[in-house]
């Protein structure tokens, strides 16, 4: 199976066009998952500061209190037990008008808005 392997990949990097292709790709793709970090921007309109890229990601943890945290199954088995603990609960719990569960305005203020900070960093970089 190995030695399947190594031929096809062989055959395919065997002429140059094709390992400038892929080389080229690869760089493009880089610079591209790259340009999330580059292009993150805070600006503090209490101290009308400005910072982009990383030490603006340094930044947003440092001011809203996020930590890196390891994802390990014990650190998420522990958040679904809590999140499972709080919506069995039918007084934390509220319907919309399109059948879906929220927890009440108090205590999604209290437990989902601290950490929309993290989700922020998250998804912007």
């Amino acid at each position: 199976m190995f030695q399947l392997i190594k031929f096809e990949v062989f055959k395919i990097v065997k002429r140059k066009s094709n390992l400038i292709a892929i080389v080229a790709s690869l760089l493009v793709t880089l610079a591209l998952s790259m340009m999330t970090v580059f292009t993150f921007c805070d600006f503090d309109f209490a101290n009308r500061d400005f910072q982009q890229g990383t030490a603006a990601i340094a930044k947003v943890r440092k001011r809203e209190g996020v930590e890196p945290k390891v994802l390990s199954d014990a650190f998420i088995t522990e958040s679904i037990k809590a999140y499972q603990e709080v919506y069995s609960k039918p007084e934390n719990v509220e319907i919309d008008k399109y059948g879906n569960q929220n927890l009440v305005k108090e205590l999604a203020i209290k437990i989902e808005y601290p950490k929309i900070a993290l989700y922020g960093l998250i998804v912007g970089g």
